[in-house]
């Protein structure tokens, strides 16, 4: 299932999203930022058929969250919540539907 958010007013729907207990796959993006446009469309490819069992979100900036923000260096920012439990993130443009899916695969 993916899910996106874009809007100041789904802040609080983000954080609900972002505190389950579920494996997960996210992309925080900038409408303005080159290397988000550039990503857009491996992006949108992974979206169109996710990993089972993974929740994917998509999560504009100004959606998210002024703590969680605190801890984005740049745009975009990957992250993974593994099924274990595992976290990981990655920031910079991913540019091949293959490269989302071995990084999507690693928490």
């Amino acid at each position: 299932m993916v899910k996106k958010f874009n809007s100041e007013s789904d802040q609080s729907a983000v954080k609900r999203e972002l505190s389950k207990n579920t494996p997960m796959v996210v992309r925080f993006h900038k409408e303005s930022c080159p290397a988000c446009m550039m990503s857009e469309k491996p992006w949108d490819e992974f979206c169109r058929r996710p990993p089972s069992g993974m929740t994917v979100l998509s999560i504009e900036e100004k959606a998210i969250p002024p703590e969680v923000m605190s801890g984005i260096s740049g745009f975009p920012t990957y992250a993974v919540l593994g099924k274990n439990g595992g976290k990981k993130h990655r920031t910079g443009a991913m540019m091949s539907v293959e490269e989302i899916e071995t990084f999507s695969q690693r928490a």
